[in-house]
């Protein structure tokens, strides 16, 4: 076995879509396996020889899901998917292709629907740096994410898996922590996913750019020096007050950068909404957890 998919789920309503469409990837010869690892309360996960569901005795955070999959693999290359992350037909043999060139570390686009105008905002304020419009090749800033990922294992192990105590932005620091220990890294666009996730209301949209953040902005602290941190994020009376000037600024990139999405340019407002959302959970998570701050 060299392959090894493996997704953590905890009772997602697309798992099912997602192992299927692995399980019906083309032009790829080699054998490879689908590893759940979670809990699927809808029965969801489909009976295939290739796929093992390992249910966890409780509800695990994506970190320690991920891990677990990682223990559980028996290929020597991982491929990483979210359980609401369905790949496109010629997803793996994208991935394959773009490793055989030399990169450690390769990661796929997100693609979504216009199936709502939370859904649509929340795609793009939060996945935004995974667009197939993004250039193939080394990645914006720390843009890889295990959505959509592939490397090999004993990679993983040898940075000792992701790290448990960060239930969002898990990925975030695996790739600092990969980087770090000299290992080349790969943005796929042709590698595609459709991110088809549930946060189709106001509420779900609001709920998901305030629980990421604190985490988030503990990842950029743990990183400061490699990720140059820019001051603005070292303080939470700081990060609070230009909240506003921050959110503007990280919008208009979006847009710049991503001119394709003018066509949804009605919701850069909730879009706008959700920095600003974010500057503010994370300069209070800065305050309930000093020890993640940099020094000023």
């Amino acid at each position: 076995m060299r392959l090894s998919v493996l997704i953590p789920n905890l009772h997602s309503p697309r798992i099912g879509d997602t192992v299927n469409a692995v399980l019906a990837q083309q032009g790829v010869d080699e054998p490879f396996e689908v590893v759940v690892v979670g809990r699927d309360r809808f029965g969801l996960i489909p009976t295939d020889p290739r796929v093992r569901f390992v249910e966890t005795p409780r509800d695990y955070n994506p970190a320690e899901a991920r891990n677990e999959a990682i223990r559980q693999a028996n290929g020597a290359v991982c491929l990483f998917l979210d359980a609401d992350c369905v790949p496109e037909p010629g997803w793996m043999r994208a991935m394959l292709a773009a490793r055989a060139k030399g990169p450690d570390v390769v990661g796929g686009a997100l693609t979504f629907d216009r199936d709502g105008y939370w859904s649509v905002a929340d795609n793009i304020a939060a996945a935004h740096g995974f667009l197939p419009s993004t250039p193939a090749g080394p990645p914006r800033g720390f843009h890889l994410s295990c959505a959509n990922l592939c490397l090999d294992k004993a990679a993983l192990e040898a940075v000792n898996g992701l790290q448990e105590d960060l239930v969002c932005g898990e990925d975030f620091d695996l790739m600092m922590r990969l980087e770090a220990r000299g290992h080349s890294m790969h943005f796929e666009p042709a590698a595609r996913a459709a991110h088809r996730h549930v946060r189709t209301s106001l509420q779900g949209f609001l709920r998901h750019a305030a629980a990421w953040a604190p985490y988030s902005i503990q990842v950029r602290h743990r990183h400061a020096v490699a990720l140059g941190t820019p001051w603005i994020l070292r303080g939470p009376w700081r990060l609070r007050l230009l909240a506003p000037l921050v959110a503007l600024a990280v919008t208009a990139r979006i847009g710049w950068r991503h001119p394709e999405l003018l066509k949804d340019l009605h919701t850069f407002p909730a879009v706008y909404l959700a920095k600003v959302i974010w500057c503010w959970a994370a300069a209070r998570g800065l305050e309930r957890d000093p020890r993640g701050a940099a020094t000023p």
